[in-house]
């Protein structure tokens, strides 16, 4: 098996540098993050297959794997721990 490691697509939190505000806690993607998203999607098109999504339930995070991800089969988990 390969694993493939993602970090989020860039949030709110990140342009405004509160990361430990609480309106930033479940941040979402900004425009920009979204685009990076796509991008990543291009990339991950190419891979032969994907068993598995495990991501954070954070909405940012979420949004990176579905956005990143598209369309690919894969059994999705939002883990909270």
């Amino acid at each position: 098996k390969v694993v493939h490691f993602v970090r989020h697509a860039e949030g709110t939190h990140n342009v405004e540098k509160q990361y430990r505000a609480q309106q930033h806690f479940d941040a979402a993607l900004t425009s920009y993050g979204v685009t990076q998203c796509e991008e990543l999607a291009l990339r991950t098109q190419r891979l032969d297959k994907v068993d598995l999504l495990v991501t954070s339930p954070l909405t940012r995070c979420v949004q990176t794997a579905l956005i990143g991800f598209p369309k690919n089969g894969a059994e999705f988990i939002a883990l909270e721990s």
